[in-house]
């Protein structure tokens, strides 16, 4: 399934606290996205916000995952459909 150009979308770490958005795309170093993706943020996957003061937690394949701010700017989500 592919997206299309203007489907809006913003950094995971501009998302709410209570937030469910969806993983458009990885942005970055090849190393980092290959990490991010072993972790569960892979493209389609759908995020929950739990946190999002400091470090950002969210829910991802069934665990809690901790970001820093700066990883969680190079996952680009939009808002998941319900």
């Amino acid at each position: 399934m592919s997206f299309s150009s203007d489907q809006p979308s913003q950094a995971l770490r501009d998302a709410r606290a209570g937030d469910t958005v969806r993983v458009l795309r990885l942005e970055g170093q090849e190393a980092i996205c290959s990490k991010l993706r072993e972790m569960g943020f892979c493209e389609q996957a759908e995020v929950r916000i739990l946190n999002n003061s400091g470090t950002m937690v969210c829910s991802v394949c069934g665990s809690r995952v901790g970001l820093s701010r700066q990883l969680a700017g190079s996952i680009r989500v939009s808002a998941a459909v319900a």
